[in-house]
């Protein structure tokens, strides 16, 4: 293989259907583990987004439960996205409450509601929520 084929390989990888290609530098030695020395290219589209909100923490999760993410559109709208929160640990969810709560505001900045209904996982109760 030369220098430079990774493209190539990440490209024929995203035509077979796969989600990404896992590698390292070629000098790295291998090690086990999620290491600095691992990368991961996904194939999948990409899509910016940006933090909406967030959702107060339930049962024995601390600090939050949930962010809330949106993109915009093309003509400006922010829309909801959907949210994330899995893999974080306690000092993450503490520091990231922490840096939002003083960027909190009263009402939603979407251009429309999020609906409260999900394909995965707990409604969304918008009284718990946190713009």
């Amino acid at each position: 293989m030369e220098p430079g084929d990774g493209e190539l390989i990440l490209k024929h990888a995203g035509k077979l259907g796969f989600e990404g290609v896992v590698s390292k530098t070629i000098d790295a030695p291998y090690a086990q583990g999620n290491g600095r020395l691992w990368r991961k290219s996904k194939c999948l589209s990409r899509q910016e987004v940006v933090v909406v909100g967030w959702s107060d923490p339930e049962g024995s999760r601390p600090h939050l439960r949930a962010l809330l993410l949106g993109y915009y559109t093309d003509d400006g709208r922010l829309i909801y996205a959907g949210r994330v929160g899995i893999g974080m640990s306690d000092k993450v969810l503490a520091g990231l409450r922490h840096r939002l709560e003083p960027l909190a505001r009263k009402t939603s900045p979407l251009s429309v509601p999020p609906s409260r209904k999900t394909r995965f996982g707990s409604p969304l109760v918008l009284s718990r929520v946190h713009w």
